[in-house]
């Protein structure tokens, strides 16, 4: 990993709904704080994102903060358009719109992003309050469309009678059987285990037992036999999946992607 020592940096913040970012124009090149660019593209944390990056990618530089100059992290270019490909995040392809046609066209025009260098430090944090504010307002739009879906969700089960399959419950709240696992896996409510013959099967944690069932069976090969688990979804399971899922939406900070 590389020590950037720059002939003339200069700090460009800006904002994505919300969420500070702050980039270092180093000799006329974009870095970008690797903790900001984890943030906005849902990575557990900076550490997390770095081992992505490959080392001519990333780099210690100098940045201001409110609290004085620290030793950051950063990724040049090309750095954070890995971290957007390899991110698993569902608004990762708008960020990757948003970095490429605005971003960067802007920095590259003018040294930073947009007319953030001439801003006041009052008119950047009325810029961030107002963006935060749309973004609230996106976020309760959200809850209120989830609610009638999570009390849908929970009448058809009910009345069904039963489990479902994960497939089942995913296409029923609009999501795709492998982001439903990965958010049950996330929220430590279920975890993975291999079968003999290698197979990834998933079963849940002893605590959401009336929530989850694993139906046993055994299959046969050619070496021998093993026993495989189906996970299952019980109504009560959909409740607190949809709870858990508007806890997230009403705070992103706490999701895990």
């Amino acid at each position: 990993m590389q020590e950037i020592t720059p002939s003339n940096t200069q700090v460009a913040p800006f904002v994505y709904q919300g969420v500070p970012v702050r980039s270092v124009i180093i000799d006329g090149e974009p870095w970008f704080v690797v903790a900001d660019a984890a943030k906005v593209l849902g990575y557990r944390d900076a550490s997390n994102a770095a081992r992505l990056l490959r080392p001519h990618q990333q780099g210690y530089s100098e940045v201001s903060t409110p609290s004085g100059t620290q030793r950051m992290l950063v990724a040049n270019e090309g750095g954070v358009n890995r971290l957007i490909m390899r991110s698993n995040a569902s608004n990762a392809e708008t960020v990757q719109d948003w970095f490429t046609d605005e971003v960067l066209p802007a920095i590259r025009k003018t040294g930073t992003y947009g007319t953030a260098s001439a801003m006041s430090d009052e008119e950047l944090i009325h810029q961030a309050l107002t963006v935060s504010a749309r973004r609230v307002a996106e976020l309760t739009e959200k809850v209120a469309e989830l609610s009638p879906k999570a009390a849908m969700a929970d009448d058809f089960l009910t009345a069904s009678g039963g489990a479902r399959l994960v497939r089942e419950v995913a296409k029923l709240m609009d999501m795709k059987e492998k982001d439903l696992r990965r958010f049950l896996l996330e929220e430590k409510l279920v975890f993975t285990k291999h079968a003999p013959c290698g197979a990834v099967q998933y079963d849940h944690y002893a605590q959401f037992a009336h929530h989850f069932q694993a139906t046993e069976h055994v299959v046969n090969h050619t070496w021998g036999s093993c026993t495989h688990y189906t996970l299952m979804i019980l109504p009560r399971g959909i409740e607190l999946i949809e709870k858990r899922r508007l806890a997230a939406i009403q705070n992103p900070e706490t999701v895990h992607i």
